[in-house]
């Protein structure tokens, strides 16, 4: 009965057996590994840790119970099992698997390589190991084996995949391209997934904020495929705009929402926290959406003190609107754009009766359920940018941000760290230009410029920092 399906019959069929005979114990065995099928791992678990000393097979309860505590998110508990496991059966390719599984889990990305290419080696047959070898490499920055397994489960799985398994590999492809610049490769990509996976704005907003840096890319033709990502992602969702309960009295406290997966210690937060932390709170009641927690970063701890605290990682666009909109929010802000872990589709539902986009992105949404968009006459010079922006561009005096440094460690700022001092080309006799942008944001015309200064600068150095710089093939990339 368990073989067709129907778990619910043959649960009932076992527990009246255990309830006639209940120290049948292969009946109370298979009533646990049916519960593994269920997802009931807790009572599963139990029951193969009582098991133990009975079923002559302990392989298998071993393996169990490794399943159970994986599923229950304990990964340390689940090796420790598949690895007694392992000692009994070490040639076990699905063994070999499961323990790499957890060591990806863990983090520990050059133990799994090995185990999963164990498991291949001893004849296992699930093509997605090929893909979590190549997880494991871009975890460790080996950009030209992970991209050599994502191909090889791309051809190996093609006729049994599922269209969840293309999706992840197409996306891990596009990462991989992307870290090793081929900017074209990489907007290829995700241009295929957003054609058979329509449904996935996030592969348009990468393709969108990767084409920012393309040279050849003109102005008019990057908003007009922005607008292309409001046709797609926002029409069907206009008729959510509106009916809001918001009370227009003008002595209230006006509620302020930002919308953010970069509120730690990131670039974003460097421009935001001051704005933040310095409303009036006599005036302006401030609520933060986090897209993203990350444990015990100073700056999110700080943000979290001065607002309500809202988490938002997780949950569905219709949720966080109906969030928002419970919140009675006034003026939305979009701290993200078109860069990873953004909430443009909740933007594109309107849930608050203004709304504005800021600092995180340097070109237009292309949304027009975004009001405005905050900038000065040095980044959008009066009558340059109108004709390529969705939202009314609204000009602050000066500079349209304020940047704090350090803060991640405010006690840089006093204990001398930070202060002005000589520059270091007295001392070197060179002068050392930097860089510390994503390099994939650099293009052949920024190159060409950056030689220019360099050639007219005698002895300079370019000092760049870039994710696994270290690895010979990001150096050639």
């Amino acid at each position: 009965t368990a073989q067709v399906g129907e778990y619910g019959r043959a649960e009932v069929l076992y527990e009246k057996a255990l309830q006639i005979s209940p120290g049948l114990p292969d009946a109370k065995y298979n009533l646990a590994k049916l519960w593994t099928r269920m997802g009931k791992f807790l009572p599963a678990r139990d029951v193969f840790q009582e098991m133990l000393p009975v079923i002559s097979n302990v392989v298998d309860v071993y393996q169990n119970l490794g399943a159970c505590e994986f599923s229950l998110g304990n990964y340390k508990q689940a090796l420790l099992w598949f690895k007694l496991a392992l000692g009994y059966s070490p040639n076990n390719d699905d063994l070999h698997k499961n323990y790499a599984t957890c060591l990806s889990c863990l983090n520990d990305y050059r133990g799994a390589i090995y185990h999963f290419n164990k498991a291949l080696d001893l004849g296992n047959e699930d093509f997605s190991v090929l893909l979590n070898i190549a997880y494991a490499h871009h975890s460790l920055h080996e950009y030209s084996p992970a991209e050599e397994f994502a191909l090889a489960f791309l051809e190996h799985g093609e006729k049994g995949m599922l269209p969840v398994d293309e999706l992840n590999c197409l996306t891990l492809l596009s990462s991989i391209k992307k870290s090793l610049g081929y900017d074209v490769e990489a907007n290829e990509i995700y241009y295929r997934i957003i054609e058979k996976f329509g449904d996935q704005a996030w592969a348009y907003s990468n393709y969108l904020f990767t084409r920012i840096f393309m040279e050849n890319e003109t102005q008019e033709s990057l908003f007009e495929k922005h607008v292309d990502f409001a046709r797609r992602y926002e029409a069907p969702r206009r008729e959510l705009w509106g009916n809001y309960t918001n009370v227009p009295q003008p002595n209230r406290k006006l509620k302020i929402g930002y919308v953010s997966a970069d509120f730690f210690s990131h670039s974003v937060s460097y421009f935001s926290l001051p704005l933040i932390a310095n409303h009036d709170k006599s005036k302006f009641e401030i609520h933060c959406y986090s897209g993203r927690e990350v444990e015990k970063d100073p700056v999110m701890l700080r943000i979290r003190r001065e607002v309500h605290w809202h988490e938002i990682q997780g949950k569905s666009v219709e949720q966080v609107v109906e969030m928002i909109r419970q919140d009675e929010i006034d003026l939305l802000v979009d701290l993200s754009g078109h860069t990873g872990g953004n909430q443009l589709l909740t933007f594109a539902c309107k849930p608050a009766p203004v709304q504005l986009t800021w600092i995180g992105y340097p070109f237009s949404t292309g949304l027009t359920a975004i009001d405005y968009r905050v900038v000065d006459n040095y980044i959008e010079p009066k009558g340059v940018s109108e004709h390529i922006s969705s939202e009314t561009l609204l000009r602050i005096d000066d500079c349209f941000c304020a940047y704090r440094p350090s803060i991640s460690r405010p006690h840089r700022l006093t204990n001398g760290e930070l202060d002005v001092r000589p520059t270091p080309a007295l001392e070197n006799g060179f002068i050392t230009f930097g860089c510390c942008n994503n390099l994939h944001k650099v293009n052949e015309f920024t190159l060409g410029l950056w030689a220019k200064i360099m050639q007219r600068t005698p002895n300079s150095k370019l000092l760049l920092e870039a994710s696994g710089g270290g690895k010979e093939d990001v150096v050639q990339a």
